[in-house]
């Protein structure tokens, strides 16, 4: 097993010493830099923290209006630009709207989702 180990080791040094992964880190570096300062990251962190916040049951609702709303403009969206031929078009559709409206009929329902 220590074999295994030290030539990882190894081959670790040799990637950490290339030319081509000292680019991307400190492209990488930059990044992350720049992220901390960023009024778009700050206000996506406040978002995802206040997301997380929710009770699973209002972000069930949340997720199966959204998804109705998307389905909703996908169709109407489709049927004002050109009305294509056959019916396989709603299949997918039909789909995301039944899931969509599971979750947003029935929010509440426990042991569908574990901690």
């Amino acid at each position: 097993m220590s074999r295994y180990l030290e030539v990882d080791r190894r081959v670790t040094t040799v990637i950490k010493s290339s030319v081509v992964f000292g680019l991307f880190d400190r492209a990488l570096d930059r990044v992350w830099r720049s992220g901390a300062t960023s009024a778009a990251v700050t206000m996506a962190t406040g978002a995802a923290s206040a997301w997380t916040g929710l009770d699973v049951s209002v972000r069930r609702v949340a997720v199966g209006a959204m998804l109705v709303v998307a389905v909703a403009a996908h169709i109407v969206f489709t049927l004002l630009t050109q009305v294509p031929p056959g019916w396989l078009w709603l299949v997918l559709p039909g789909i995301f709207g039944a899931i969509g409206l599971l979750l947003a009929a029935a929010p509440g329902v426990r042991g569908v989702t574990r901690r």
